[in-house]
């Protein structure tokens, strides 16, 4: 019956997962994961959809398999009147056959399938410090996850219609969605677009303006989905007011474009040319004595490939006014690469 909804990464989770989905190639002999470095510039251009991110209470509905009653969700236990969360159940149980509705409708397009209705509780008395907490409580519903008989679950795209304005249920994609292309290839240029969208959500919230209030707007959820509408990635970036110490979500922050472009540059023409990276191949596996690759010490040739540039590029990093801590990420990234596609190609793969 409960069903929790998914906690939401970040913008480099993304990344690192698109990155990752490219170099997948399949499985070994012992079912360990083939990874290959996707050839330069070949990563995808996603169009991700952004809503604006509200500061109140998750909170979800969903019909019992038994009595079809509509079920009340916190985002960690079943709520009800008498156990509630913010007046949400209390809420649920006054507008319960319009919601009914709403997931039958759903269920409509899911047949066989059991279907989760998540949206975010807010309004007065629930959080403090943003403009929708001058409003009357409402839900604003923003995702609709589905869970077949084995388990298995995945979100797909809220549908417009689903709402209900004169119960105070409202649809954060009427409320307003804009898009932003994501270049995997060149993921600073969005980030750097994100920071100024971040920074205009804060200074006068969306969500409050469309009610008719004004206020701090707490930040964007973006959402990627494939051509089924079922979503496939998913981040959330916060504005400053809402990046409090100790937080999980970090405030996303510009990229300086012209000094990646020169990190990269130091790493893709000066730090690690083949010969480098195959000299330290030799050295970490002893391989002029009979040694052979061996991915459980991928840290150890990560870390000889990096000290060795330290070592032999230092003049280079000093003329391009560089921090060896700077070029650190770039040069370990190219080491493991090259190790995985090499330890590959010796075991036939």
């Amino acid at each position: 019956m409960f069903s929790k909804f998914t906690e939401i990464g970040q913008f480099r989770g993304i990344i690192h997962n698109v990155i990752r989905t490219a170099s997948f190639k399949g499985y070994d002999q012992n079912d360990e994961p083939i990874l290959e470095e996707p050839p330069k510039g070949t990563l995808p251009t996603l169009t991700f959809e952004l809503t604006t991110k509200i500061h109140g209470t998750n909170s979800g509905c969903t019909l019992d398999a038994v009595d079809n009653k509509v079920i009340a969700l916190s985002r960690s236990r079943v709520i009800d009147v008498n156990h509630d969360n913010a007046g949400f159940a209390f809420f649920v149980e006054q507008n319960k056959e319009v919601i009914k509705g709403m997931l039958q409708e759903l269920q409509k397009q899911h047949p066989n399938k059991k279907v989760y209705l998540y949206g975010e509780w807010c309004g007065k008395g629930i959080q403090k410090g943003v403009a929708v907490n001058q409003l009357e409580k409402r839900w604003v519903l923003f995702a609709v996850k589905i869970v077949s008989d084995n388990e298995e679950a995945y979100y797909v795209r809220l549908p417009m219609n689903i709402s209900s304005p004169e119960n105070n249920i409202y649809n954060i994609r009427e409320i307003g969605v804009r898009n932003i292309d994501i270049d995997f290839n060149n993921p600073a240029e969005a980030q750097n677009k994100l920071v100024k969208i971040i920074d205009e959500v804060e200074a006068c919230c969306p969500v409050g303006k469309y009610f008719g209030v004004e206020g701090v707007g707490e930040g964007v959820v973006a959402s990627y989905y494939n051509s089924a509408d079922i979503r496939e990635h998913i981040f959330k970036c916060k504005g400053e007011k809402h990046v409090k110490s100790g937080c999980k979500v970090k405030k996303l922050k510009p990229i300086d474009e012209a000094r990646e472009k020169l990190k990269a540059e130091f790493v893709n023409n000066h730090a690690c040319p083949e010969w480098r990276l195959d000299q330290m191949y030799t050295e970490v596996f002893d391989v002029l004595n009979g040694g052979q690759g061996d991915i459980k010490k991928t840290g150890e040739y990560i870390k000889a490939v990096v000290q060795d540039v330290h070592k032999e590029e230092m003049d280079k990093l000093i003329e391009m006014g560089l921090e060896p801590k700077e070029v650190n990420s770039g040069i370990s990234k190219v080491a493991k690469d090259y190790l995985f596609s090499r330890l590959n190609k010796e075991a036939g793969l």
